[in-house]
């Protein structure tokens, strides 16, 4: 084989191997969409991890969603956050921060 010919074979055998590479990944990216069948799974999840050391940190927040900072039978009520979105009701909640040690413009 004359080199000239090994240099189309070889040529022609990675842009075959391209082709297959771009149709395995639109083939497996769109596997996801395919076993959807037609409905929606929602997760919803408040994270109540473990106790403060320090409870007068959430004071704020506890006055609205009291159930949330106060765990009965180790469980505790997400019945206030109800809202879309994280359901915090952050214009309720009446928190001063302090003066921002940077600022970036």
């Amino acid at each position: 084989m004359t080199p000239n010919a090994r240099n189309i074979a070889v040529g022609l055998t990675v842009i075959v191997a391209l082709a297959m590479l771009g149709g395995m990944i639109l083939i497996f990216a769109g596997l996801p969409q395919m076993f959807q069948a037609g409905y929606e799974i929602k997760i919803i999840n408040g994270s109540a991890n473990s106790m403060q050391f320090y409870p007068e940190a959430s004071l704020p927040e506890a006055v609205i969603h009291p159930g949330v900072y106060q765990r009965r039978n180790g469980m505790v009520d997400l019945s206030t956050i109800q809202t879309p979105g994280f359901g915090y009701g952050l214009e309720k909640i009446n928190r001063e921060l302090p003066e921002p040690v940077v600022s970036f413009k």
